[in-house]
């Protein structure tokens, strides 16, 4: 008796099974590309919420085993590869429970990455930068605010293989593929060159990175003396500050920090005449404490900190499509910079060694007596430019 329920159990599972088999769907065809019909192999293809899964042989065909599901009249079959939109519908399966073929051609489209265009003038006129055959890294006004930068000169900080230092106050120094900008001495040479909106600075005191509305910053490697002269062996680094736009904008930004930072910078943009005149305008005030603590002389712990205010006035002038006259000014006061380094000795109590090799030590010594720094920069930049009609004969 035992024997006969067995036999029974085993012929009851074999016929369960073999409905089972016969229940489902067999879905089959072929993926091609939507544009030039080219087969497509190793898409992937599954029955979403099953585990039916398949990829397309050599030359694009598939054949996809869908599982029985009691009830179901549709199911969800997706198309995905790497490079192409992906593909999704539904399709019946088992129709009275049985087996049911369907045959399914398919076409994906092609949904290629497309980068960005970033526009450079690298070589004095606008192109793309993947145009351009220079090693550049540019730095745009929108990275610049992701990165909270607060000047110009942080933002350099983000450039691979571009060093920024300061040795002494309102200077800085860029070391750019190890070749090195001395601007405090002015009886070296540069190696890298400096240029705010095409004109160049000599010398970094003229430097002012504290305004806002920078546009984006070009950083070139390599000698660049063909276009950018002398002074540029190592490198252009190239400030472009925004133009006057045909429309009207603004924006308000206050910041704080440590040291008693206080920092406000602000711009406006205003349309005066429909697509003729625009004027642009933006201005910052920035203060703050100096990092060292002077204890001993008054004089210079009064001048250790940081108060800088400036503005900028620009002017865009389209009398035609052909002509464009922009005019930019620019106007600031350093009126005290804190020392980027300490360089002075330093005050030791009894019970201390002569040496200190604390790095977060910020008390110190200086010993002269009437430190003083100040900074006043005026200065102004015109471009004027043309469209030219070339006509060629055939």
């Amino acid at each position: 008796m035992k024997k006969q329920l067995y036999y029974l159990g085993i012929v009851i599972f074999l016929i369960s099974f073999l409905g089972t088999l016969e229940a489902q769907t067999i879905l089959r065809g072929q993926v091609t590309d939507d544009a030039d019909g080219e087969a497509l192999v190793g898409v992937q293809v599954f029955a979403d919420g099953t585990p039916a899964f398949t990829e397309t042989d050599e030359r694009g065909n598939y054949e996809l085993q869908i599982p029985y599901k009691k009830d179901q009249v549709y199911q969800l079959v997706r198309f995905q590869y790497l490079g192409y939109a992906e593909y999704s519908d539904f399709y019946r399966v088992t129709p009275d429970g049985k087996l049911f073929e369907s045959e399914e051609d398919i076409k994906l489209t092609s949904q290629a990455v497309k980068i960005e265009d970033v526009i450079v003038t690298a070589n004095k006129v606008e192109e793309e930068m993947q145009d351009v055959p220079i090693a550049i890294s540019v730095v745009d006004a929108l990275e610049i605010e992701q990165k909270t930068a607060s000047s110009v000169a942080e933002a350099f900080f983000a450039i691979p293989n571009l060093l920024t230092e300061s040795y002494v106050p309102g200077s800085f120094s860029f070391s750019l593929r190890g070749l090195n900008s001395d601007f405090s001495n002015p009886g070296i040479e540069n190696a890298v060159g400096l240029y705010i909106d095409e004109v160049y600075f000599s010398r970094a005191y003229h430097f002012n990175s504290s305004l806002m509305d920078i546009e984006r910053v070009e950083v070139l490697r390599g000698p660049q003396g063909t276009l950018f002269g002398k002074n540029t062996i190592g490198g252009v680094l190239h400030v472009l500050t925004e133009s006057p736009k045909m429309g009207n904008s603004g924006a308000l930004e206050l910041s704080g920090g440590n040291y008693s930072l206080l920092q406000l910078r602000g711009k406006g943009n205003l349309m005066l005449a429909k697509d003729k005149l625009a004027i642009r305008f933006t201005g910052a005030y920035r203060k703050r404490d100096g990092w060292l603590l002077i204890e001993n002389n008054d004089r210079a712990k009064a001048a250790n900190k940081t108060q800088f205010y400036g503005g900028r006035l620009s002017l865009l002038y389209k009398p035609s499509d052909k002509l464009k006259i922009t005019i930019k000014g620019t106007k600031s006061e350093d009126l005290k910079a804190e020392n980027p380094l300490d360089y002075m000795p330093r005050i030791f109590g009894p019970a201390f060694p002569t040496v200190d090799n604390d790095p977060l030590n910020r008390r110190s010594s200086p010993n002269f007596q009437d430190p003083k720094y100040t900074r006043s920069i005026i200065g102004g930049s015109a471009k004027l430019e043309y469209q030219l009609v070339v006509c060629a004969r055939s």
